[in-house]
């Protein structure tokens, strides 16, 4: 820094406009980490949120939601109902060839 910009000022007074502009200086790269620090947060978010996947479950309707909801359980009762189903058919259709039924 030029000392000959502050002969006018009074004494003491050119060291702290000199720490001033220090600070300044700390402040503004700060900011600029701190901008890059957002901006990585920013492609974070993005890359999350085109992980989600497009699905009525986390829709903001409740009755979408719901229903959602319900049909998933639906066909999962199905699949686990489905091999009793055909165990029990196929018994059934054994007992009738062999004519105990």
């Amino acid at each position: 820094m030029d000392n000959n910009l502050y002969q006018d000022l009074p004494s003491g007074s050119s060291e702290l406009i000199t720490n001033l502009e220090n600070k300044i200086s700390e402040l503004e790269t700060e900011l600029e980490h701190s901008k890059e620090a957002l901006q990585n947060v920013f492609e974070r978010l993005s890359e999350i949120e085109n992980k989600i996947p497009d699905s009525a479950i986390i829709s903001p309707k409740f009755l979408s939601r719901a229903f959602t909801v319900w049909g998933h359980y639906f066909v999962a009762n199905l699949l686990l109902a489905l091999p009793f189903i055909c165990l029990s058919l196929i018994l059934l259709l054994i007992g009738i060839a062999i004519g105990d039924i």
